[in-house]
């Protein structure tokens, strides 16, 4: 009688645990995006936007080899992966706004995320100071994880 109960216990508590795993694998997010704006130099100008399904979409505008809209996809746990240090990042906690321009021409990179209830940007000037370090990590992660530097190239510039 102990010893079925035991056995019971152990298989609720896998199952639970199992469960929960399944769980927190999931993405809850939407998409994240990354865009980097044009400066007066040779900046890349582009959006990278990642799909909790694995899709990519690519849209280049200036100073990169890839203009125009692309595709590509990944696995779904890149996007978990992903999502997860946004969440580590406690990305909702930051302003929306890190716009310090005390120089000038520097782009712009502006993270968002969605999650089909609400949205959240964050638009960073780079050349301000006085931002979290933690957002440019991110906006490297978005860069890498999506592939996004096979699209920038080494462009002949316009």
């Amino acid at each position: 009688m102990i010893r079925q109960f035991l056995r019971q216990a152990v298989l609720a508590t896998v199952l639970m645990t199992a469960s929960c795993a399944t769980v927190s694998e999931q993405a809850s997010y939407d998409s994240i995006s990354l865009t980097r704006t044009a400066c007066f130099g040779f900046c890349p100008a582009y959006t990278v936007t990642m799909y909790n399904d694995g899709k990519v979409v690519w849209e280049g505008h200036m100073n990169v080899e890839k203009k125009g809209l692309d595709s590509a996809y990944l696995d779904e746990q890149v996007f978990i992966e992903l999502q997860q240090a946004f969440e580590d990042a406690d990305f909702l906690s930051f302003n929306d706004d890190y716009r310090d321009m005390n120089m000038t021409d520097c782009p712009s990179a502006i993270l968002e995320i969605t999650d089909g209830k609400l949205g959240k940007s964050v638009n960073r000037y780079t050349c301000d100071r006085n931002a979290p370090e933690v957002l440019e990590d991110l906006e490297n992660l978005v860069d890498s994880l999506s592939g996004a530097k096979a699209w920038i190239g080494n462009p002949e510039f316009e």
